[in-house]
Order: C-alpha cells, then sequence, then structure tokens
C-alpha cells in the first residue's frame, strides 16, 4: 500500500518551490525549485512584468520531478496547498486563459504620470477617495487596464498560484480567498467581501472580480499527479491559494500566536499573528501601508510590516560593487577560489563589530506610504567611508527599517523570534544583526522553502489529513 503524503507549492518572485511532507511522522520528504526568466524586458522600466507561460513552464517541469518522486518512493499524494506572490495579478478571458502577462507586486505604473500630469493612484484617488494602497496592487492594475482600455477579451483575474489551481482542477474560471483578495486592495476585511462600493467609483467592471472562497476551502481535485493539461486519474484535492505572508508564517513557526517573523527575501517583512483586529490594533501602530492587517487562519489576523527593501537592496550593493571593479580595476568579480562576491562582502562585514559610526537608510524603492521616499547614508567622517562599513551599515539598515514597523509592546509580548527567507539563511552576519537589533535570540528554521512548507500545512488541514495547524508544529525545527 503506498505511503501518503502532502505537498505544498509556492510562486514565489524567482522561482516557484515545492515541499513534500510525509504527515504521518512529520518529516520532509522533498523539497526542490525551478527558477524562471523574472521580469521581462519592457521598454518602460517601471513596469514589472512576467510571462505566464515561462512560470506555467516552470510548473510543469517542477511537477514532472514531483511524478517521479512519487512514483520512486511508492507513495500517493493526499492534498496540494497553494501559495504565491501576493498583490499581482493576471488578467483573463471568459474561457479562464491568460490574456496579459502576470504584473507583479514590484510593479511602478501607478507611480508614473498619466495625460494631465496625475499619478495613475492619483486619479483613483479622485474618483474613490484617498485608500491605503501602493502601485504593484492588483485593483491598480485592473484600473489602468480599465482606464486605458488594453484588454478588450478581459472577462476575469486572479494571483498566478490561484491561475495555477485552477488549471490543476480543470476549471474554466479562478477563485481567491480572503488572504489573496485583501492583497489586490480592493477587498473590504471587515465584510470579508470586495468593496463595490469602491469598484464602482474607479469605473471597474464588478464582473472581473472572482469568487472570495473561505481560507480552507477545497476547489476541487488535481488531475493525477502530473502538471495541468496531462490528464489522469485525479482525485487529490487542491486548496484555494493562501497569501504567501501567511503561508511563509506558519511555515517558519511552531507557535502562531506568539512568535514574530522576520522575512528577508528579494523585499523583507516582520509579522505576528493576533486573535482579533481589535488584538492587533492594541499591539500594532497599524497604518495601512507600512504596516498592514491581513487575514489569517481560523479567524486570526496577521500584522505585516513589510519593506520594499531586502535582497533587492544588498543586490543593488552587490552590483555597486561589480561595476567599480569591471570600470575601475577591469576586473571582472564572478566566482573565484576566494567564493562569490556576496561570500567576499560578507567576510568583510563581518571583520568588525560595528560600522565605524557610517548609517545607511536603504530605502533604494522608497515604500509603500511614500514611493518617492529614497535612501541616505549619514554619519560619514574622513575615517569610516571604507567598503566594509557600507555593507555592514546597509545590512543593519536593512533590519533597522522592519523594527521601525513593530512597537515595544508587540515585541514584549512575542516569545520567539524567528528568521527565515533566503536574505536571513545564507547570510550569517545578516542573522547576528537582526538578533541584536530586535534583542532577541534568533532562531532560523532547519528548512528552506518555508512558504511552500506552509502551504502544505495549510492545505493538509483544509483536507482534513492534519485536524488543525498545531498538529502539525513537529515538522518546524529550528537550527
Amino acid at each position: 500500500m503506498a505511503d501518503d503524503c502532502i505537498a505544498g507549492v509556492d510562486f514565489g518572485t524567482s522561482k516557484i518551490a515545492i515541499v513534500v511532507i510525509d504527515p504521518k511522522r512529520n518529516s520532509i520528504l522533498f523539497t526542490e525549485s525551478e527558477p524562471y526568466g523574472g521580469d521581462i524586458g519592457l521598454a518602460n522600466p517601471s513596469l514589472k512584468e512576467q510571462s505566464v507561460e515561462g512560470v506555467m513552464d516552470a510548473f510543469n517541469r517542477l511537477f514532472g520531478r514531483l511524478e517521479n518522486e512519487l512514483r520512486a518512493g511508492a507513495r500517493s499524494l493526499r492534498s496540494i496547498g497553494l501559495t504565491g506572490q501576493m498583490h499581482g495579478i493576471v488578467g483573463l478571458d471568459g474561457d479562464g486563459k491568460a490574456v496579459t502577462e502576470l504584473v507583479t507586486w514590484q510593479d511602478g505604473r501607478g507611480n508614473a504620470l498619466q495625460k494631465g500630469g496625475k499619478t495613475l493612484i492619483q486619479l483613483m484617488e479622485e474618483r474613490g477617495g484617498r485608500r491605503r494602497i501602493a502601485s504593484g496592487y492588483g485593483i491598480v492594475t485592473l484600473f489602468d487596464w480599465t482606464l486605458n482600455r488594453r484588454y478588450p477579451r478581459l472577462a476575469g483575474f486572479c494571483t498566478i498560484s490561484d491561475y495555477a489551481g485552477m488549471l490543476l482542477t480543470g476549471k474554466k474560471g479562478p477563485s481567491m480567498d480572503p488572504t489573496m483578495a485583501e492583497s489586490t486592495g480592493a477587498f473590504d476585511l471587515e465584510k470579508g467581501a470586495w468593496d463595490e462600493r469602491y469598484i464602482a467609483a474607479l469605473g471597474i467592471d464588478r464582473g472581473l472580480f472572482p469568487p472570495v472562497l473561505p481560507t480552507r476551502t477545497v476547489i476541487g481535485d488535481a488531475r493525477g499527479f502530473g502538471p495541468p493539461g496531462r490528464g489522469g486519474g485525479g482525485g487529490v484535492p487542491v486548496t484555494v491559494s493562501l497569501g504567501d505572508n501567511q503561508a511563509s508564517f506558519i511555515g517558519s513557526v511552531r507557535e502562531l500566536y506568539s512568535s514574530l517573523l522576520v522575512n528577508i527575501g528579494t523585499g523583507s517583512q516582520v509579522s505576528f499573528a493576533a486573535d482579533s483586529a481589535r488584538e492587533a490594533h492594541d499591539l500594532a501602530d497599524i497604518d495601512g501601508y507600512d504596516v498592514t492587517l491581513r487575514p489569517f487562519v481560523d479567524g486570526g489576523v496577521l500584522v505585516a510590516g513589510s519593506a520594499l527593501s531586502g535582497g533587492v537592496v544588498y543586490r543593488t550593493l552587490h552590483d555597486f560593487f561589480a561595476e567599480a571593479g569591471r570600470e575601475l580595476f577591469n576586473a571582472e568579480t564572478g566566482a573565484s577560489r576566494h567564493g562569490s562576491l556576496y561570500d567576499l562582502m560578507e567576510r568583510l562585514a563581518g571583520s568588525g563589530d560595528d560600522a565605524g559610526g557610517l548609517e545607511v537608510y536603504p530605502l533604494f524603492a522608497g515604500k509603500r506610504s511614500d514611493p518617492s521616499a529614497r535612501g541616505r547614508i549619514g554619519g560619514i567622517s574622513l575615517a569610516n567611508l571604507t567598503p566594509r562599513n557600507l555593507i555592514r551599515a546597509t545590512l543593519e539598515g536593512e533590519v533597522r527599517i522592519l523594527r521601525e514597523m513593530i512597537t515595544e509592546k508587540a515585541l514584549r509580548t512575542a516569545n520567539v523570534l524567528v528568521g527565515s527567507g533566503n536574505g536571513i539563511r545564507r547570510n550569517s552576519l545578516l542573522r547576528s544583526i537582526a538578533s541584536r537589533v530586535f534583542g532577541k535570540t534568533l532562531r532560523t528554521p532547519a528548512h528552506e522553502e518555508e512558504a511552500a512548507l506552509g502551504a502544505a500545512i495549510h492545505g493538509a488541514v483544509a483536507a482534513g489529513v492534519y485536524r488543525g495547524y498545531g498538529e502539525a508544529r513537529d515538522v518546524i525545527s529550528y537550527d
């Protein structure tokens, strides 16, 4: 008899990841990821779009490897949970086929000037009133498509992970859960429904908006173990996609309501869960832009402080040093016997105790509450302007931005500080800085792909494999 297992898939900003768990032993059996091409090169650099076909091709390759792994281990799937990047959307026609590319959370069209000298978001404020949204939110993209009549065949939209769920289950139309719907910027959290008044004020067709299903809803059965389009026996329950912030939280912390999670990947976030919105407002200064209140599981809420800094900032600094090497010394800075340039940067920055008084506030891409904000360097003296200090001060600045989003009360309430994401995982100096800035010992999950793991746990709870999230806590261990 085949052993049962559960799977979770995460559609990230640069790759798709899958985690497979043995629910009887609460052990991870299989972790794999598949990169895809990233942003499409567009003439307007503020537009951030990814190829839907490229993403789904990567999904097919990844699921093909999963098929082989299941056959080799004589295992069968009992559930598939999905998660993926929030805010961004894919436009669909009446048959559920993509008629647009994936416009991601990093998209900047909302801040671009339109005819008349106003930005897209300013035009939205004139019609629908001031609202806590930012460029990259689905509602901003929908307004652009509507205002400029870009896609005549447009009949609906969804996130990229909801699109995959639709294809997996053979459906012709998408659905979303509250965690994903809220991330579009057009969801009324108190009512648990689309904000009809706001949508009408913007002049967007209400018929474009998919049904919002309860978070634990099984949307259908996968058609066999293979990727969409291969057919098969079906019978594997697929759960409506969970937001990646919520999934990462579930896949990173053992105690859902007494942990503080610091996640540094392409962007960065600091999050904690609360039983109710009232408790969350008591613990946090929620402005709706940088610090937001999001739906969570089992009637709870998630407080999320989100920064546009993170791995993208560190990569910018990396690219600066690489260009300096080429332009000034005619030197390529690829991998060498000393390691990659990233390795060299970490070793150099870790060779001292501080940044020598140099301070970097790395708002290189602005912030949601103020897209025009930019980074700054301060405290420069004759002695401290060195590459080592610049690297260290940049890392410290990334963490300080997150720390500023958390109140002292929320920090005292958290029993455990957990760090996740590739930035935290791959950079020991960044882990040390985070522990010092937050004033708590930082614990890092022993596993990778926390969002995919959270999706697997969530899907298994929805399908009845686990009776609750606490039953899966032993699958999470800390280094």
